[in-house]
């Protein structure tokens, strides 16, 4: 565990980090419902929006809120999550849950431990195109999934495969509903340490199979 984890901003000076903040922000404010809290005198930029909380660190946060959604570095989300649980918060973690199972486990059981409410921001399952597709499927066996994406600074501390393939491999578990019996996978990395390319196989317990691949790294596309 890293010591001061108590003592993390809420707000990062990193670009990617940011934009990720402000696009949950803009999401909260457009559910009013949820009833985001505002502070007057707040500043500009990019702490727009969560200094509006009031709280400078982590460790504020319990007395300001009920619950909290974690969009900070994959690395950090168990410390930052479990802390807040064991905190009495209710918290939505930003995908992917973890670096690790290990992570992942200790979320879940500080979760059930202290009776909070744990949730996952797997947002594509929610597309508008897959609850279309969902009651109409009649026993699918075949699916080819692509995710190709523009390499940005963002989400480099973990591979392809949780950055970006995790959406397409949660909205197949969802659809199949079976067990997967084979798995292949090929996987290499490109403009980083990690694997930025990957392609998996996955055989399903009542017949289907999925080929899906997951790239950050498009050459022929442009960062606007």
């Amino acid at each position: 565990m890293n010591p001061g984890i108590s003592e993390l901003p809420l707000i990062s000076e990193r670009e990617n980090l940011g934009a990720t903040m402000r696009a949950c922000i803009a999401s909260w404010r457009a559910r009013s419902s949820l009833g985001l809290p505002s502070r007057s005198g707040s500043s500009g930029g990019r702490r727009q929006g969560i200094s509006d909380l009031g709280a400078s660190s982590l460790r504020e946060v319990p007395e300001l809120a009920d619950a909290v959604s974690v969009a900070a570095p994959t690395v950090a989300h168990a410390e930052v999550g479990c802390q807040l649980l064991r905190s009495g918060l209710d918290v939505l973690v930003e995908k992917p849950m973890a670096v690790s199972l290990r992570e992942a486990d200790a979320l879940l059981e500080t979760a059930r431990r202290h009776k909070r409410i744990f949730q996952v921001g797997h947002l594509e399952r929610f597309n508008p195109a897959v609850v279309a597709v969902a009651p109409i499927l009649n026993r699918p066996l075949f699916f080819e999934m692509h995710r190709l994406g523009v390499f940005t600074p963002r989400s480099l501390d973990v591979e392809v495969v949780y950055d970006l393939m995790i959406h397409d491999l949660d909205i197949l578990l969802a659809l199949v509903k079976e067990p997967v019996t084979e798995l292949k996978t090929v996987g290499i990395p490109v403009l980083t340490d990690k694997v930025d390319i990957a392609h998996v196989r996955l055989e399903f317990a009542g017949g289907a199979v999925a080929n899906v691949t997951a790239s950050r790294f498009r050459p022929n596309a442009c960062v606007r």
